[in-house]
Parts: structure tokens; C-alpha cells; sequence
């Protein structure tokens, strides 16, 4: 006799817990429950001390749950246009390569995305940070 090899394949509705064939897994929605992004800006400059405090803090407590953040920023006593982006606890920063434009208003904005994020205490730990 002859063998021939050949293998029947059957729709997904026939599919059950045995079936081995590779299945398209579902694409899971881009929405995630919880996921919010709260922005921060006010015109003014922060306290370098208070602000690496606060972030430091954040981070340590609060990193799994804060996918991304990004900002712009200029610190008292130094006229670089600061900035810096992060995603969880990885967070680069560094002064911005195209400084503050001649008349630009100095400005503090941030933006923070992640789950369950606590929009006033995000506001006020920045605004807390503002140079005196």
C-alpha cells in the first residue's frame, strides 16, 4: 500500500479544548481599564531639590503603575530649557538641545499616563516643587 499525508483543517467554531491547530490569538483592546493621563503645567520654574524629591518618591512608590511621562521644564538658577520622558522607573533627562525662545514664556508642563493615577496628588506634588 501507499501512505499520503494531508491534514483537514476546520474552522475556529469547531475548535475546542484538544484542538491543536494554531489559533489567532484575540488582539486585546488598546483600551485598558484604569489608564488615565494627567497633565501638570503652569507658567514659572521649579526647585530642582523639591522636584528630583518628588520624583524620586513617585517613582519608588508608584512606578508599575506610571507607563509614561514627559515634560518640559526649567529649573531656578539655570537657564537650560530642561527635558525629560520616562516610561515605568527608566527615565531619561537631560537639558533640551533647542533652548528657550527669546520671548518664550518659561513654562512647567508635564504629563503623566498610567493606571489609577491620583490626579491632585500628581498636580500638587508639582506644584509643590515651583521655585519661591
Amino acid at each position: 500500500g501507499h501512505s499520503h499525508g494531508h491534514s483537514h483543517d476546520h474552522g475556529d467554531k469547531e475548535c475546542d479544548d484538544s484542538c491543536t491547530h494554531p489559533q489567532k490569538k484575540p488582539k486585546r483592546s488598546a483600551h485598558l481599564s484604569g489608564v488615565s493621563s494627567v497633565g501638570v503645567s503652569f507658567e514659572g520654574e521649579l526647585d530642582e531639590k523639591k522636584f528630583n524629591t518628588f520624583m524620586t518618591s513617585l517613582l519608588q512608590t508608584r512606578a508599575n503603575d506610571l507607563y509614561r511621562c514627559k515634560g518640559v521644564l526649567k529649573f531656578k538658577g539655570n537657564d537650560d530649557k530642561f527635558v525629560f520622558h520616562g516610561v515605568h522607573e527608566q527615565i531619561e533627562f537631560g537639558p533640551s538641545e533647542v533652548g528657550w525662545a527669546q520671548g518664550e514664556k518659561i513654562m512647567v508642563k508635564m504629563v503623566f499616563i498610567g493606571r489609577k493615577l491620583d490626579r491632585a496628588f500628581l498636580t500638587d506634588g508639582i506644584t509643590g516643587c515651583k521655585a519661591d
